[in-house]
Formats: structure tokens, sequence, C-alpha cells
């Protein structure tokens, strides 16, 4: 037999073995649930050094970060502090003694409206937010008033912030 016709037959027979050869489908299913969720982290308060006599308020600015699912609706709450009670404020920063120092929380930076409100109650909510998947800012004004006449010392508070959403 001549080679050529060897080849013939050798690339007859492969491709009599290919054709019988078959082939199968399945479909495989793909699926997730999504729940609304959210983080929170905040950015401290630091109101540097007061003087009580200076005669002047003074001022700081923070914020509290909330990343949430998009579409996801929210609202933050700060709580009273560790010291709510102890002074003449809504909110007091404490020394290592017994001394309290009066601060408050405020939504704008022309201190014009307390988070808590003009009613003030512990945990008050700021308006409701609506989560975009990104982290979004929200800024924290603080104020101390002018003249609150307190010893040398390091004062200092911790406010609970609670956002709360819908699962």
């Amino acid at each position: 037999m001549s080679t050529w016709i060897k080849w013939l037959a050798a690339f007859l027979a492969c491709g009599a073995n290919l054709a019988l050869a078959g082939t199968a489908t399945g479909n495989l299913s793909v699926s997730a649930t999504v729940s609304n969720t959210c983080t929170v982290g905040t950015s401290s308060i630091d109101f540097g050094a007061y003087n009580p006599i200076s005669g002047s308020a003074h001022s700081g600015t923070g914020s509290v970060k909330v990343t949430c699912t998009t579409g996801t609706s929210y609202s933050i709450e700060l709580g009273t502090g560790t010291y709510s009670g102890s002074c003449s404020g809504n909110r007091c920063m404490k020394d290592a003694g017994t001394d309290y120092l009066p601060y408050e929380l405020y939504q704008d930076s022309g201190h014009s409206t307390v988070w808590g409100g003009t009613a003030y109650s512990a945990g008050s909510a700021k308006s409701s937010q609506t989560g975009t998947g990104s982290e979004q800012t929200h800024s924290l004004y603080g104020g101390i008033a002018a003249g609150q006449n307190v010893p040398k010392g390091s004062y200092s508070d911790t406010v609970t912030v609670t956002v709360n959403f819908v699962d």
C-alpha cells in the first residue's frame, strides 16, 4: 500500500472515532442574597487647649463615617456620653478627679442644631440618610461655652454612636 493511502486510512480512522464522540451540556445555578448592612467609624473631636478665663467659646470638629449597602435607609444617633447628668450641660467631659467640663455636639458649624434638638433626649437621631455602598461622612461640631470655670486637667468623654437601619 502506498504511503498516501496509509495516511488517508489513518486520517479516516481518526475521523471515524471522532464522529462517534458525543457531548452533553447542563446548567449550573448561581445565586446570592445581599442583605442591608452598615458599618460605622468615627473621627474624634479634640478641643485642644481650652482657656476658661478667656471669655471665648471653644469649638472642635469630628465626624461619623457610615458605609451602608446601596439603598439602605439609616439614621445616626448619638448617646449623651459617659458623664451626662453630672454637670449643668447635656454632655460633660470629666478629668481624672471629680471635675466636669460641659460641652455640646451640633449638626452644623454654626452650632444652631444640637444633636438631639431643642427637647434634648438621649439617642435623638439625625435625619434619615440613604446608603450608597461607599463611605458617607457626617460632620460633628463640638462646642464648649465660654466661662466654664474648671480646674486645670485633661478632660474627656465617650459618646456612643449608633447607626439604625432595617435589614
